[in-house]
């Protein structure tokens, strides 16, 4: 009863949190993230147990649906190649250099956990960056490369996620077999996205009224999720593939109401789940931290500092290296070239616009406590602490900084 007493009080304090954001208009993960530390910290509360097996299905599903519905179908189709240039290229290659350098300072863990951290960091947050872009008079064009890419890069960091954890815990990895694996999660996670929203969704806007329509809506994502995995394949392709079709069914749906309802609906439970999760990372530290020293503690600290410029700076290199590249391609060709390459300001903004969030953190605290021989897996303290550093500080740099830049 203590605990269920103090989870109440917390999330009533993460609500007061998200108004006190929007009103002073930052972005509410970054007061979840700075609120949520200093709650954590409060003396005499009581700890609150979870399974962090747990946490991806509970979170990351709805979380990935509803974001899926913010995007243009038609401007998702027609920047393609912007967003899965960002969202699988840029991904596996952070994945790539972060992995090297964890293995490179943490010598002694893993490589399957060098690259489940590199994972868990490599894809950006969608909430935090159009929060703020769409306080500007931004082209849709640019909000549907970000949206679109914190969408895909999203899903194919957690394929990979996948992929390292099933590799820890086997201890076995086959580069043959891991990529026919890669081929088989992403492509069963997309049909069976592509099937159950046709299904689903249509039976939804046909038979159903808006209200019980909007009820349901709550467990497509899980259903989704629970379907794909159950078969071996990728459930977070399988519920972003759904939302994309639920996208297109509900913006034709003939009762005004079912869209009202359900993006209001989806708003409330979208924050209610990041309090729900920066909270327990507030809580969750606490523990952590009590079994650090002072120097593990600042060295994981610096860590965090270092794995966060690298970041940037994967970013940077790689959205310029890009934009170049098109450049010179339609200023040798005019005429044959299409011109795709962003102005130098769109890019500087994309590149800019890397912030972490609920699915790094939903990531890092869903790692295994435990190895299949029962032996605690080491390393896991570090990679949570580190990967909340690395949020912290692309929440606050780029996350308060940005708008300075778009003006």
């Amino acid at each position: 009863m203590d605990s269920l007493y103090t989870f109440i009080i917390l999330m009533f304090a993460a609500a007061l949190l998200v108004g006190i954001a929007q009103k002073i208009q930052i972005p509410y993960p970054i007061a979840l993230v700075i609120g949520g530390t200093a709650i954590g910290f409060i003396p005499e509360l009581h700890p609150i147990y979870f399974d962090p097996n747990l946490m991806i299905v509970v979170v990351l599903p709805p979380i990935l649906y509803y974001a899926s519905f913010g995007i243009s179908f038609r401007e998702f189709r027609s920047n393609w190649r912007e967003i899965f240039s960002l969202a699988l290229g840029l991904v596996f290659i952070t994945t790539l250099v972060i992995g090297l350098i964890f293995k490179w300072i943490f010598p002694e863990f893993p490589w399957a956990l060098a690259f489940a951290f590199g994972a868990i960091i490599s894809p950006p947050d969608a909430i935090a960056v159009t929060a703020i872009l769409k306080r500007f008079s931004m082209n849709s064009r640019l909000l549907t490369v970000l949206e679109g890419e914190s969408l895909v890069n999203d899903a194919s960091a957690l394929v990979l996620y996948r992929l390292a954890i099933t590799a820890l815990l086997s201890g076995v990895f086959s580069l043959s077999d891991a990529s026919f694996e890669f081929f088989k999660v992403v492509s069963g996670g997309v049909a069976v996205g592509l099937i159950s929203g046709f299904i689903i969704q249509r039976f939804s806007r046909s038979y159903l009224d808006p209200v019980v329509g909007v009820v349901l809506s709550i467990t497509i994502p899980y259903m989704t999720y629970i379907l794909a995995d159950s078969i071996g394949v990728s459930g977070v392709l399988a519920v972003v593939t759904n939302g994309l079709v639920g996208s297109q069914v509900i913006l034709s749906h003939p009762a005004p109401s079912r869209r009202i309802l359900g993006f209001l609906m989806w708003d409330i439970y979208s924050i209610l789940l990041n309090c729900f999760v920066f909270i327990l990372i507030g809580l969750h530290l606490k523990i952590l931290i009590s079994d650090m020293s002072t120097k593990d503690i600042l060295l994981n600290v610096g860590y965090g500092i270092l794995f966060t410029f690298v970041l940037i700076a994967i970013r940077m290199v790689w959205v310029y290296a890009k934009s170049s590249i098109q450049y010179v391609k339609t200023r040798m060709n005019p005429k044959s070239a299409k011109d795709t390459s962003e102005p130098l300001s769109e890019a500087t903004i994309i590149g800019w616009s890397g912030m972490r969030g609920i699915v790094s953190l939903t990531a890092a605290l869903a790692l295994p406590l435990t190895l299949s021989n029962g032996m605690m897996l080491k390393g896991r303290e570090e990679v949570i602490f580190i990967t909340f550093v690395v949020i912290l500080l692309t929440l606050l740099i780029p996350g308060l900084t940005i708008p300075s830049l778009i003006r």
